[in-house]
């Protein structure tokens, strides 16, 4: 600690002897001008180089060494090399080939592991000079906790993004992987920061509850290997990817967890061949957990079927999302962001019209409902303060290892980007200023007609009819209607609903009426107008020719 100390204030003492000399050199030399310009900059820029430097010479964190045969490196490098040269830019398994290491955690015992390149697109994971790599330790060896994990660039997961993901999964109970910065050295050479993220296997499951699980997911080899053109080819690798657990030939070979993963298989396959709704495959809490906080966070990646990753718990029966792959490239979908389009799950446009997986999940009310009260719930501005509170500690040490390598990195420009898809969601789509169109058609009797067209991607529960000027609701013949939410890019479809209102009402009536309505999931119920002429009739358009 005291020779860190004396590093830190050798490098200040340099850094302010430096600029002392400029300056007087500039004060020498009548450039005034000059010389303010400099101190301006001098007190801006290099609190970032500073900070940095400091962070690098404490280095707090843990760190990963990495030891391999020189014949064993120039393998790896080999395959990373032909997979760069390749036509394919998707990785297939002939990179991927494992090699024999050894490694150690911080200063524990060197440890057996096998080594890998890891990631499906060449051009993000194996050009970078912090390639991606997948590590398996040998001989039921551990390391905090972990049989098997990644190692790749910050950037790869939006350097702080899925961190929070993470963190916000664990503390609202869903299952959650550890995720963290790490320094790592290959041969003896500083690499500097990689992120650590453990892969979903039977072991985390045992660390996370105490006994093993099953994790599954639909494999996606075929397709990868096959260089599948996306939305183009979605729909034949989601019906022809086959159902796989990860940690195969340790899950075949024991006889309990080979039959977990047989009815974890035959869970999501009733799903997808349509004999089972999704509430009765899926948690619809953690599913709810899970598809609300990656939209406030932007974690689009996750979503698609080929990234998802499922955990089978026996006791109720029901697979479980764990969160994983959420981003991509430093690229979240936040407001004006090139991935906004992909913020909310019911306007993504994988459902459309593509995605049979999201548009059966979402054709569930259960999951429907969980889902957007989750939503509902944690686009509240007071969510995010609450629980980055009971985190701070853990942010905070997060930060300080990324800001060694990437010290103008901005956590607090990365929480401003959250909150404004928090309330982004909330005002366009879970409270929009005009969710519907409403239309008066005809009063026969005491039967009033109004016409609807959802403008949005949201189912829309109508409760009743408001007349402001008797202060008095008129309610549906048929009970409680729910609008059906728009197909994104897709013509709105009219609905007609028919309320009863016991009396004729005069014009000056029809001006005062209001839909009483909430969106799906939603707690604050709303009055929106209903406009006095009729929606747009075709029949009605044509006679005008005739």
């Amino acid at each position: 600690m005291q020779i860190k100390r004396l590093l830190v204030s050798i490098l200040l003492l340099s850094w302010l002897g430096t600029m002392s000399a400029a300056t007087i050199v500039l004060v020498k030399l009548g450039k005034m001008d000059k010389m303010l310009s400099m101190i301006t900059q001098v007190a801006t820029l290099p609190k970032y180089l500073l900070e940095s430097m400091i962070a690098r010479v404490k280095q707090d964190g843990d760190t990963i060494h990495i030891e391999m045969r020189p014949k064993n490196y120039q393998k790896l490098m080999d395959n990373r090399q032909k997979a760069i040269s390749s036509d394919n830019p998707y990785a297939i398994d002939t990179f991927k080939k494992y090699i024999n290491a050894r490694i150690r955690y911080n200063a524990q015992e060197w440890l057996p592991v096998k080594l890998r390149l890891k990631g499906d697109s060449i051009g993000q994971h194996m050009q970078s000079s912090k390639w991606s790599m997948r590590l398996v330790l040998q001989e039921e060896s551990k390391i905090a906790g972990m049989s098997s994990f990644s190692l790749q660039h910050p950037k790869r997961r939006s350097y702080t993004r899925s961190f929070l993901f993470h963190k916000l999964l664990a503390l609202e109970g869903n299952v959650a992987i550890n995720y963290q910065l790490v320094y790592v050295t290959i041969n003896g050479v500083n690499k500097g920061v990689y992120n650590l993220e453990e892969v979903p296997n039977p072991m985390m499951l045992k660390r996370v509850s105490g006994h093993e699980g099953i994790v599954i997911r639909f494999d996606e080899k075929s397709h990868t290997a096959e260089n599948i053109d996306y939305p183009a080819g979605y729909t034949d690798a989601y019906y022809g990817s086959p159902i796989s657990p990860i940690q195969k030939g340790h899950v075949l070979t024991n006889v309990l967890l080979k039959k977990e993963f047989q009815r974890a298989a035959d869970l999501l396959n009733a799903f997808r061949y349509h004999d089972l709704p999704a509430s009765e495959v899926f948690d619809k809490k953690a599913m709810g957990v899970w598809l609300a906080l990656g939209d406030i966070v932007g974690a689009w990646h996750g979503f698609s079927f080929d990234n998802l990753r499922l955990y089978y718990n026996s006791e109720s029966a029901r697979l479980m999302p764990i969160g994983w792959d959420g981003f991509n490239e430093n690229m979240p979908a936040d407001i004006g962001s090139l991935r906004q389009d992909r913020l909310f799950r019911l306007n993504d446009p994988y459902m459309n019209p593509d995605s049979v997986f999201w548009k059966e999940l979402f054709s569930d009310q259960a999951i429907l409902e969980s889902y957007l009260s989750t939503l509902d719930r944690v686009t509240q501005p007071s969510y995010l303060d609450k629980q980055l509170r009971l985190i701070s500690k853990e942010v905070e040490q997060y930060f300080g290892i990324l800001k060694s390598d990437y010290p103008l990195f901005s956590l607090q420009e990365d929480i401003k980007k959250i909150r404004s898809n928090q309330e982004y969601i909330r005002r366009v789509y879970l409270y929009p200023e005009i969710p519907f169109q409403a239309y008066i058609e005809e009063q026969k009797n005491e039967i009033l007609t109004i016409k609807f067209l959802n403008r949005k991607p949201i189912p829309v529960v109508i409760l009743s009819l408001y007349n402001s000027d008797e202060l008095e609701d008129y309610y549906p013949l048929e009970g409680v209607v729910t609008l059906n939410p728009k197909t994104p890019n897709k013509q709105a479809v009219i609905e007609t609903i028919q309320f009863t209102v016991h009396k004729h009402l005069n014009e000056k009536n029809l001006k005062g009426l209001k839909v009483r309505n909430k969106v799906v999931g939603t707690t604050k119920e709303r009055l929106d107008r209903v406009n006095s002429w009729k929606a747009y009739d075709p029949k009605r358009a044509l006679q005008l020719n005739q």
